[in-house]
């Protein structure tokens, strides 16, 4: 039997960082619902503030890819989990459903800079012969991250109250700290990477983009 390679040790420690950080996103994911229509009574505000998420997150993954062809993969994965980081410790200090559709976009475009350069550097630091099997893991904790941890974001928001839902924000904000710490460190305990063998911007193909917009024209509807 033929001995496997192992991961490399950017690659384990990118998918710990993306365990972690998926944590903190999912964390509020639920709560977020219950907190715009909180302080909006509004049931179209949610569609609105999903919308504006999709879009951003959407839009910004052509962006990412720029930017990642430019700087420096760890240093990329860095500051879109600062902005991560910053958006969801915005959420406890606001209390304008318009400020928080602000944050959703500032919040999309962290999420698209951080998931995506999370899937180029899996990919181009695991051995070809391993890459369906390493983000086989990546999609495994992620899935995993996905079934617990609203469930925790909804049990602390179970009494609908302004500190209830702080708690819940500051504990994804928290989480969230924890992740750009652990990117911080990969940052300066990792070789920079700027070139890279595929290119990772471009426009989209028609088969990804329609249903793309398909899905982000139905959660608008769904806010009118």
């Amino acid at each position: 039997m033929k001995d496997r390679t192992p991961f490399s040790r950017t690659t384990k420690l990118v998918i710990a960082i993306a365990f972690v950080l998926y944590s903190a996103y999912n964390l509020v994911l639920t709560a977020l619902q219950d907190y715009i229509l909180f302080i909006s009574s509004d049931v179209g505000a949610l569609g609105i503030s999903f919308g504006i998420f999709t879009l951003a997150a959407v839009l910004s993954r052509f962006l990412s890819g720029w930017i990642i062809e430019r700087i420096d993969d760890v240093l990329a994965l860095v500051l879109g989990n600062i902005i991560l980081t910053i958006a969801l410790g915005l959420y406890p200090l606001t209390m304008s459903v318009n400020i928080v559709y602000v944050i959703r976009a500032v919040q999309g475009f962290g999420w698209a800079l951080s998931t995506v350069t999370i899937l180029t550097m899996v990919v181009e630091n695991t051995e070809d012969s391993r890459v369906s099997e390493a983000l086989g893991y990546l999609n495994g904790f992620g899935s995993l991250s996905l079934l617990l941890f609203p469930v925790f974001g909804s049990f602390l928001v179970v009494i609908k109250s302004l500190e209830t839902f702080s708690i819940c924000f500051l504990s994804a904000f928290g989480i969230s700290v924890i992740s750009t710490g652990l990117s911080v460190y990969a940052w300066r305990s990792t070789p920079p990477v700027v070139t890279h063998e595929v290119p990772v911007s471009g426009l989209p193909d028609r088969s990804v983009l329609t249903p793309t917009l398909s899905a982000f024209l139905l959660f608008m509807m769904l806010g009118v």
